[in-house]
């Protein structure tokens, strides 16, 4: 039979670490956002198509199920918020 009571100093010692992490993790989520923010103005991501080069038609466009909603992208890491009508400088055409 496995004992699982903790004692006092193993709880505060984890309600410590739990302190103390919450703030590094959320400011790993906010510098990946800032790096997508700067990634996608330096490459002049827009939320329209170019004639006919479109984020879509790109292959480093990364789509959900549901092609007509936003997917990702393999050029902005974590961003998930990446319109199929997009563009951005970096497009590549799929092959046919």
């Amino acid at each position: 039979m496995v004992d699982n009571k903790f004692t006092r100093r193993q709880v505060l010692k984890a309600g410590v670490i739990s302190i103390v992490a919450a703030p590094i993790v959320g400011f790993s989520a906010n510098s990946m956002a800032a790096q997508n923010a700067a990634m996608r103005t330096s490459l002049k991501f827009q939320d329209h198509p170019n004639g006919d080069k479109l984020c879509s038609k790109c292959v480093n466009w990364l789509p959900t199920a549901d092609l007509t909603k936003p997917g990702g992208c393999k050029l902005y890491p974590g961003d998930t918020e990446i319109v199929p009508n997009g563009y951005c400088m970096a497009f590549a055409p799929k092959k046919a």
